[in-house]
């Protein structure tokens, strides 16, 4: 137990050292050994702890989504006396919270969105890369990456039983209505490297505005 538990906190300070040099360099032009000196130990140790560039950064992605998860469900818990409405607003402001706060977990969950996206959800072998086919990161990645969309469509269901939302159109097609919104800010945000304003736009007042949208989608028959 203490083995197993050592060996846990030794990967936690990778990880940690991995984040710092990550958001420094970015992915691609990040190096092993760079994650070594920020962790204080070699290049070997950190490879034998993650075999490979790619399951470090899986294994970052995995704790952030892990860290969304999280949110999301004390979301739901803290909101479970309100309207369906009001339950899926405040999962989107968390969406919008968490990118603030984490960009770096936000750019690496966008790049394993696209990554899916081009692989057949990561079950075309022939596009992954060796390294990938081997991640243990990349595939519990895959049990969990779809719990934000369960949780948004089940709380979207909530609304169309309690008469908050619209039930003209199926829970999945508002999910993706709204989640399009969001998308939309957090690729703009990121590619604008996380300014305040982006083209004299506030990014607050610009989030406010996507909110009023979102609930305008949920709430008018169209």
């Amino acid at each position: 137990m203490a083995k197993t538990s050592r060996r846990s906190n030794k990967e936690q300070t990778i990880l940690d050292a991995a984040e710092r040099v990550f958001h420094r360099h970015g992915f691609a032009n990040a190096k092993m050994e760079w994650v070594g000196e920020e962790a204080g130990i070699s290049k070997a140790s950190v490879y034998f702890y993650f075999e490979s560039k790619e399951n470090l950064y899986m294994a970052i992605v995995y704790r952030a989504l892990s860290l969304l998860n999280d949110l999301m469900y004390a979301s739901i818990q803290q909101n479970k006396q309100e309207s369906g409405l009001n339950s899926v607003l405040a999962l989107m402001n968390t969406y919008f919270d968490f990118s603030q706060r984490y960009p770096l977990y936000t750019e690496a969950m966008l790049d394993y969105t696209a990554l899916i996206r081009s692989t057949a959800s990561g079950n075309n072998e022939d596009k992954l890369s060796e390294a990938l086919k081997t991640s243990v990161y990349f595939m519990r990645l895959k049990d969990i990456h779809n719990i934000p969309v369960s949780i948004v469509v089940q709380e979207i269901k909530r609304g169309m039983e309690d008469a908050s939302i619209h039930g003209k159109r199926q829970p999945e097609m508002l999910y993706l209505s709204a989640w399009a919104m969001v998308l939309g800010y957090l690729k703009l945000t990121n590619l604008a490297g996380r300014r305040h304003s982006l083209h004299t736009v506030q990014l607050d007042e610009w989030k406010e505005y996507l909110i009023n949208l979102i609930k305008y989608t949920l709430i008018n028959p169209v």
